[in-house]
């Protein structure tokens, strides 16, 4: 058996393995500096590779969402639930300043979806990560028409040369109501109104209980965010805490 010397020991007749023509060693500087460097490029290669997937996967950051309609700011609503569900699930399976940005990025992106033009500007930062995911939590548990039923721009447009113009959408069997906002920055965008912005905890007390009706990348909770803490606290900390330190009070 060949004996594997130091990194700068001279190897021995017995290190080597010897062809018809030629001798190779199977151990010494020169190969453990070969093999060192083949292991490295392949750890950098598949880094890489992992790098343009996770990029490939992310939303665009500044591209805006899309509520020309009532169609586009529902399909909006849905993709950036399942992509922040997603984000969410690897903050929790590996905190880090990295993995909270992203998620943070794509949570911000549901806020744009809500008319807070009747929230006072210092609660907004409070009101509205909380009723995205209180709308959340309600619009993944009711049952949905096909996205080709829900108007779309060519309706709208078409809808605005009647007597009575479409101004505003409603999920069938709720409350919860995407209008086109009339004045002020926004308007012509269809947003969640200030009224399903001010009754979103109310709908979720009254469907908390019903099952999911589309798959979710992570049961999430209102509870998830009221113990949100930020990348410098893992949640496994917070959750390892008693019953009484993880209860919500005034919230």
């Amino acid at each position: 058996m060949p004996k594997r010397h130091g990194l700068f020991e001279r190897p021995s007749k017995a290190d080597f393995i010897c062809c018809k023509q030629s001798c190779v060693p199977l151990w010494g500087p020169g190969i453990w500096v070969a093999r060192t460097g083949l292991f490295t490029g392949r750890l950098l290669m598949v880094l890489f590779l992992l790098l343009i997937a996770g990029t490939a996967g992310a939303l665009q950051p500044l591209e805006p969402v899309d509520t020309s309609s009532p169609r586009a700011t529902m399909e909006s609503f849905l993709a950036l639930a399942e992509e922040s569900g997603r984000r969410y699930a690897e903050y929790l399976d590996s905190p880090s300043r990295a993995t909270y940005d992203a998620f943070l990025q794509t949570a911000g992106k549901g806020w744009r979806l809500l008319d807070l033009s009747q929230v006072p500007p210092a609660a907004r930062r409070e009101v509205a990560p909380e009723t995205r995911v209180l709308l959340r939590e309600v619009i993944l548990r009711v049952e949905l028409p096909d996205l080709a039923e829900i108007p779309d721009a060519l309706a709208v447009k078409a809808g605005d040369e009647k007597p009575e113009p479409l101004t505003r959408w409603r999920i069938p069997g709720t409350e919860i109501t995407i209008a086109r906002v009339e004045e002020g920055p926004r308007a012509g965008e269809w947003l969640f109104t200030p009224d399903t912005v001010r009754r979103a905890r109310s709908f979720y007390e009254r469907a908390r209980e019903l099952p999911y009706q589309r798959p979710v990348a992570r049961v999430y909770l209102i509870r998830n965010y009221q113990v949100f803490t930020g990348w410098m606290i893992p949640p496994a900390w917070v959750e390892a805490l008693s019953g009484w330190a993880n209860t919500p009070v005034l919230g």
